[in-house]
């Protein structure tokens, strides 16, 4: 492997071989530079904010598993209170219809007494004239 820098050539500008193993080394450290290369610091970097953002996933769907559960209770008490409140409209309706019935019945009754009593004191009036 040829360096790059050097126009493609093998040769350093000094006109020494370098071969591709001591032209791929890294650099001595210099003064204040950490040990590792910058390429595995961003790596390790990169790794720890994906295992925070792992943690902090997990925490969220966790939370979001308890608001699901939360939001389940609270629909089945919901289509409880549904289907209870349906019954009793349901059992209003028929007590309304039943009561209507009646209220059918009664006026019938009554119209039937009313036209008795109506023909009842028409013959009696009758009688009377005809006492007279």
């Amino acid at each position: 492997m040829w360096k790059s820098h050097c126009g493609g050539k093998g040769w350093d500008g000094s006109w020494s071989w370098q071969s591709a193993a001591a032209a791929n080394q890294p650099r001595p450290k210099q003064k204040g530079q950490r040990g590792r290369s910058t390429t595995s610091t961003w790596r390790g970097e990169l790794i720890q904010r994906m295992d925070e953002d792992m943690v902090s996933i997990r925490a969220d769907n966790a939370q979001l598993r308890e608001d699901k559960a939360r939001l389940q209770d609270e629909k089945t008490v919901l289509q409880e209170e549904k289907t209870s409140l349906e019954q009793q409209t349901n059992t209003a309706h028929k007590r309304a219809s039943d009561a209507e019935a009646e209220l059918k019945k009664h006026n019938q009754e009554l119209q039937k007494a009313s036209s008795a009593l109506t023909e009842a004191n028409e013959s009696r009036q009758r009688e009377n004239r005809s006492w007279e």
